[in-house]
């Protein structure tokens, strides 16, 4: 539990990115759903999964490499980022394996439908609206409509976001960027001196 409290405000940055991301996109969602008549829905949704994901690396990138300054890099372990996404990210995470759960408690009974029906549904809306609202114009462009998405989509659909998490956190305890790969120089000077203003 030592990595989560040296991390709390990286926690509490996971969790703000991923409400603030559901809300873009779920404006994002109803622009391209009014505007566009419903086209072109998945274009938004991928928008808000770029943006979601680019946040997410950016905040555990940072994290990582703020760790592995005067710290042993050998303690340093690559599920230590997986560790901070799932604190940051628990209650989003909750509603959605919730939502998975009681989909298999369904049932036609009256009893079902004023009990396990009632809460499936406000936690399979909460994920469509306000966790995981990222991924539903891809869903929904998928299945036809938001009533026949399957939970279990948006459970698979926290797993992006958990691995780049995690990949970010050690890439950072490791001073490694990604543009490096792509052959674009990072010119450290610049950054120290950007960092001091």
């Amino acid at each position: 539990m030592n990595i989560i409290k040296s991390n709390m405000s990286y926690v509490l940055k996971i969790f703000i990115n991923h409400f603030v991301s559901a809300i873009y996109s779920l404006i994002l969602f109803m622009v391209f759903s009014v505007a566009l008549g419903g086209k072109l829905v998945i274009l938004g949704s991928i928008i808000s999964i770029a943006f979601y994901l680019f946040l997410i690396y950016s905040f555990m990138w940072e994290a990582g490499a703020k760790r592995a300054v005067g710290y042993n890099l050998r303690k340093i372990k690559i599920f230590d980022g997986t560790l901070i996404m799932l604190v940051g990210g628990l209650p989003f995470y909750l509603t959605t394996v919730f939502s998975c759960i009681l989909w298999f408690f369904k049932t036609d009974s009256t009893f079902a439908e004023l009990t396990v029906d009632v809460v499936y549904r406000v936690l399979f809306y909460v994920n469509v609206f306000f966790s995981q609202c990222m991924y539903s114009g891809l869903f929904t462009s998928i299945f036809g409509s938001i009533p026949d998405v399957l939970p279990f989509f948006y459970l698979f659909s926290l797993i992006p976001g958990i691995l780049v998490g995690t990949l970010a956190y050690f890439f950072g305890s490791k001073s490694f960027r990604l543009r490096t790969i792509f052959g674009i120089k990072y010119n450290e000077e610049k950054e120290k001196i950007k960092n001091n203003y």
